[in-house]
């Protein structure tokens, strides 16, 4: 009876209450970024859900030594600090709304609390219960 419940949990219930903690949506979040990310000269990921460029290069399978290459250069930067990280024509930082909504020419993925609700959405990526994880906005 305890394994029986202990399948229904993990199977059915952890990967809707777990999903942020397992940062469940940064697949969908790389094949995204993957997808619009020739069509915009920058692109810009909230940094609000840990450290996504990580997952990032995991998912489209980036060079190894690219990406450290580009890692070293942005720590060089920023002095050794993650608050932006620079690949290629994408950066992993915080989203200022009063600043970056004039930005021209830039794809953001964001998440609920980065931009107003009444943004012009082109497509919005969802935890496994239905609630929105990313919002994906052109500008």
């Amino acid at each position: 009876l305890s394994l029986i419940f202990y399948l229904h949990e993990y199977y059915v219930h952890f990967p809707i209450y777990g999903a942020f903690d397992w940062q469940a949506t940064h697949k969908e979040m790389s094949e995204a970024v993957e997808r619009e990310r020739l069509n915009y000269e920058k692109v810009v990921v909230s940094t609000k859900f840990f450290q996504p460029h990580i997952f990032y290069a995991l998912y489209t399978k980036m060079d190894p030594l690219d990406y450290q290459n580009q890692m070293q250069t942005s720590l060089n930067k920023s002095g050794g600090s993650l608050d932006v990280v620079q690949l290629n024509n994408i950066e992993f930082r915080s989203i200022d709304w009063q600043v970056d909504q004039y930005l021209d020419d830039t794809l953001f993925l964001a998440t609920e609390t980065d931009i107003p609700k009444d943004v012009e959405v082109k497509e919005k990526i969802e935890f496994p219960g239905g609630e929105t994880a990313w919002r994906v906005i052109g500008l």
